[in-house]
Order: C-alpha cells, then structure tokens, then sequence
C-alpha cells in the first residue's frame, strides 16, 4: 500500500514525544489566550463602569479591574477580569446597606450636609453583566486566535 503524500506514520517514542510536544503547545497557547481574553475584558469592565456612573467619580472602582489567571493543583483553570473591592458587588447588584453590628445608624456626608439614616438601598448598575456581553465576541476570537496558532505549531518528527 502507497503512501500518501504529505502523511507520515509516527510510532513508538516518536508517537509519544509528538503527542507531548501538541499537549505542551497547546497548553501554553490556552493560557496566552486566557490571558489575553481576559485583559480583553478588564477594559470592557473599566469601559462599562465608568460610563454607568453620570458623576463620572467612580474613583477607585474603575480602576480596580484586573486580569487574573486561576490556577488548579498547579494548572491554569480559567482566567477573567475581578473586582476586589468590597462594594463593588452592591454597586453591581443593588441591595440594601446597614449599619455595622453595634450601630444604630449611618451617616453620609453630602452635598446638602451630613445625613443619617438607618439603611439606604442601591439600584445596580449592572455593569459586570453588560461588560460580560460586550467582550464575549472579542474573547471568543481571541481564544480562537490564539488556540489555532498553538494547534499549528508542532512540527512532525521527521522519520529516520
């Protein structure tokens, strides 16, 4: 039986090296991705907050987005952009803040003056939602991108 061209039959150690080298490629072609993918989407969330704010002094929540690889048992898991501020969520989300446990009030300093109240509710600004949209065609090509180079990379052993 002939051979066809461009088609070479590897076994053994050569199989075996071969199959480690794309497994190696493509793991680091992932993690490239994921890290591009993600900081992608770090500016999509920067872009997103600060565009839901009118006052426009969202201060350190727009800034606070990072692009973070997540690791499992020494592997790269998945990766995204995360807010590590406290209110970040509520501003998010909306909800209801109350006093700290101790305290019967809370006191904001505004524009009119110093005010107290018992609780205060926020209307989320559901930015991380809308940033998540945006960047999903921009991730989806990135990873793509960036996975397709890494499948293309390795070159087979030629036979001895």
């Amino acid at each position: 039986m002939a051979k066809e061209p461009g088609i070479s039959v590897l076994t053994g150690d050569d199989a075996a090296q071969y199959i480690r080298d794309v497994a190696g490629t493509i793991d680091a072609g992932t993690v490239k991705g994921l890290l591009r993918a993600a900081t992608h989407a770090e500016g999509e969330l920067k872009s997103d907050i600060s565009s839901s704010f009118s006052q426009g002094g969202t201060g350190q929540l727009s800034r606070n987005p990072k692009a973070t690889l997540l690791q499992s048992r020494g592997r790269i898991k998945s990766a995204g952009a995360f807010l590590d501020l406290v209110y970040a969520d509520i501003q998010d989300r909306g909800g209801v803040i109350y006093p700290k446990p101790g305290n019967k009030w809370l006191r904001f300093k505004g524009s009119r003056g110093w005010a107290t109240v018992a609780s205060v509710t926020i209307k989320g600004k559901g930015y991380v939602a809308r940033a998540a949209k945006a960047a999903a065609p921009g991730v989806n090509q990135i990873m793509g991108r960036e996975i397709g180079i890494s499948i293309s990379r390795p070159k087979m052993p030629k036979k001895k």
